[in-house]
């Protein structure tokens, strides 16, 4: 009996079947997830990117509030050694307490108030914006703590005609050793964030200010990444999905000497400690959001390969030249992929080497900031200690400064900042490192120069920035105070001496070299 099979073109049907559309549709899929997993590796680089830069941005900002916290408890420090000679029973005493504070404290122009209580309740002295009975309450507060449990410095938040504020009080102490006072100064904390910087970074959404239990003292919000409201937020645990994430649950251990990331939902926050304070920076983003432009060139690369992989099915199936067809796309597909990962991996090591260089320059005069400074303090030090080797410092501070901003305004005030900066410089040369140090003071680093040396260039330098003034209305005159480093001095001790000799300039009638 004859058998009948299926006909040779059936299976020569079958077998090109086979090796124009399933075998290449077999290959195609498996690229397609080898592709899928490459590209998901990319975003978790992308992602600690992002938590890198992130951890940059909270460090910045820590130094920065650390630093004006610093120096609003130094103007609370010389004002305790001031007071401590006086007697407030007499009119006398109140008198010269009056008159310092108005020639020494008011010149540093970002505190909101000051108040100077005696231990009794009466007020020494005070601003005449303070005198509510919200910050009665605080200050009644205040006083307990330095009184009652012998606190000699605190601080407290205080919240008043919706801003957020911080209260620094420190004990005024006789040389008996007895409490004569309590001065009080008040900060508007949210005036810690520059909202045209924070604006800038991709994802941001908050950025707070926050104590060991997690209560908010500042905030800033990015209303485009973010729905919190800033006016009702109290505590972190309030911040989208810190409730169950265990942020709040953080000790304080755990951030001390460096960063702690923390990673829930589609959020990171960076929490970083203050410098010598019990107080933390937090900076949250949103991740997808900072990823938005990643994803959309990555969805559009997958959806271009999905594209090219269906085409080149079709067209295998319909003219039989797969092999060739897929050999080809896959190679080039495989080289347009490594070139824009590779394009992309160099921007992103151009960039972290761009925010690197700007955290190192002042962005108004181009000259070092003082996060740099103290890197460079910091190995003059050590080099001095290990060897013979001298240096010393230069403190300068623009003398009524502010009555130029108050009269010409913010932008002729930057001018005339710029103006003496390249004067300076021109003047230092090779001999020192000019720093911006904060606000309108400037710091001079000079090394191997000792004392002698160091205040014959400061005379020089007052006498160029007093010789060439910015314009016949507006002159702008230095107090400088000079310091020369002594062996096993700290940063903070050798920049506290300049600054007392600044101050001493400063009294002794400005535009002086002390």
């Amino acid at each position: 009996m004859r058998s009948f099979g299926l006909p040779a073109s059936y299976h020569r049907l079958k077998v090109q079947f086979h090796r124009f559309l399933i075998f290449p549709l077999v290959l195609w899929l498996v690229f397609f997830t080898v592709v899928a997993i490459y590209t998901m590796q990319q975003r978790e680089f992308a992602v600690n990117e992002l938590q890198t830069r992130t951890q940059l941005q909270a460090g910045l900002l820590a130094e920065k509030i650390a630093g004006k916290l610093n120096t609003l408890e130094l103007l609370q420090v010389l004002l305790e050694e001031h007071a401590s000679s006086l007697d407030f029973t007499t009119t006398a005493g109140l008198q010269d307490l009056n008159d310092y504070i108005r020639l020494n404290l008011y010149v540093y122009g970002e505190m909101d108030g000051l108040c100077v209580i005696a231990p009794n309740g009466d007020q020494l002295f005070t601003t005449y914006f303070l005198d509510s009975p919200e910050f009665l309450a605080m200050r009644e507060s205040v006083l307990q703590q330095h009184v009652g449990q012998g606190l000699s410095f605190s601080i407290n938040p205080f919240y008043q005609d919706g801003s957020r504020h911080l209260v620094l009080s420190r004990s005024l102490v006789s040389r008996k050793n007895e409490l004569t006072a309590v001065v009080m100064v008040l900060v508007n904390s949210d005036s810690f964030f520059n909202e045209h910087e924070l604006a800038q970074i991709p994802g941001l959404a908050e950025v707070v200010l926050y104590d060991q239990n997690g209560d908010i003292h500042a905030i800033w919000v990015n209303p485009s990444n973010s729905s919190v409201d800033p006016q009702t937020l109290s505590n972190l645990e309030e911040l989208p999905g810190c409730s169950h994430s265990g942020v709040a649950s953080i000790a304080s251990t755990e951030i001390v000497g460096g960063s702690h990331t923390t990673s829930f939902e589609d959020s990171l926050l960076v929490s970083m400690q203050l410098s010598g304070y019990s107080l933390y920076v937090g900076v949250r983003s949103v991740v997808s959001v900072a990823m938005r432009l990643w994803d959309l060139i990555s969805r559009l690369n997958l959806l271009i390969l999905s594209g090219v992989i269906l085409i080149s099915l079709i067209v295998s199936l319909r003219l039989g030249y797969q092999t060739a067809m897929k050999d080809h796309l896959q190679k080039e597909m495989m080289e347009t992929l490594e070139s824009k990962v590779q394009t992309r991996t160099v921007e992103l090591h151009q960039a972290i080497s761009d925010l690197e260089r700007l955290s190192e320059l002042d962005s108004l005069t181009g000259v070092y900031t003082r996060r740099k400074l103290n890197v460079m303090l910091e190995q003059e030090i050590d080099q001095a200690n290990r060897s013979p080797a001298v240096f010393s410092i230069i403190v300068m501070d623009l003398d009524d400064f502010k009555r130029v901003n108050d009269t010409y305004g913010h932008l002729v005030g930057d001018e005339v900042l710029k103006h003496i900066v390249r004067l300076l410089k021109e003047r230092i040369g090779d001999s020192g490192v000019l720093c911006r140090w904060g606000g309108d003071e400037l710091l001079v680093l000079l090394p191997g120069s000792g004392l002698e040396k160091a205040v014959a260039i400061a005379e020089s330098l007052r006498s160029v920035v007093q010789q060439y003034p910015y314009s016949a209305g507006i002159v702008v005159t230095l107090s400088m105070g000079v310091a020369q480093f002594l062996g096993g001095e700290s940063v903070t001790g050798l920049i506290r001496r300049a600054d007392n000799a600044l101050y001493r300039a400063k009294a002794s009638g400005r535009n002086k070299v002390m």
